[in-house]
């Protein structure tokens, strides 16, 4: 496909972040933005939920149609919109509170989203998957009293109570996924009326 086809195709649903990586780095590059600080900070992996990410040379990025218009020249991340037009640039010093800002920026340029706001509730739901995760401790002591005890009334009886338990989470999960899913779903802005 051409690059007037792909522009054409208006193949972005959501905005792209491009790593523009050094042609020297080339056969490391995952590993190197896997462990740079900036991009294992929780901010900027909340912020990453709402983009498409993708990794190119800084050769092949100086012969892209789009990134070539970024004037890119050396390492660095691109924030390209839907349309396909660049929407920030950063160089390759990359700072977790300059990638969430530039984030938060490109994203209200298309969309109603607030990486911003999603970043707090996002920590509330993790709060909430922390006392999950204490229930199912409870069920896996539940679990071994079941397989200690010798009684059968009392092993039916912690057997129940673990059913219920196990239910109890599964459905909290379930509603915490839904919560979850409804807070990355990219809302386009509405053309003014």
């Amino acid at each position: 496909m051409s690059e007037d086809e792909a522009a054409a195709a208006a193949r972005l649903d959501r905005p792209l972040i491009v790593y523009v990586y050094d042609d020297a780095e080339q056969e490391d590059a995952r590993f190197l933005t896997e462990k740079h600080a900036a991009f294992a900070n929780g901010d900027v992996a909340v912020g990453a939920r709402f983009f498409d990410c993708a990794r190119i040379d800084l050769e092949s990025a100086k012969n892209d149609g789009v990134l070539r218009k970024a004037g890119v020249k050396r390492p660095g991340l691109v924030f390209v919109r839907p349309n396909l037009e660049v929407a920030a640039t950063m160089s390759v010093r990359f700072k977790a509170p300059a990638i969430f800002r530039t984030m938060c920026k490109a994203l209200r340029m298309d969309y109603d989203n607030s990486a911003a706001t999603v970043l707090k509730k996002q920590r509330t739901l993790n709060k909430a998957r922390l006392k999950l995760d204490k229930e199912r401790g409870k069920l896996d002591r539940l679990e071994a009293k079941i397989n200690d005890e010798d009684s059968d009334k009392k092993r039916n009886k912690l057997q129940k109570e673990r059913d219920k338990l196990a239910d109890k989470i599964a459905e909290a999960e379930a509603k915490l996924d839904e919560k979850e899913q409804k807070l990355y779903g990219l809302k386009p802005k509405t053309p003014d009326a």
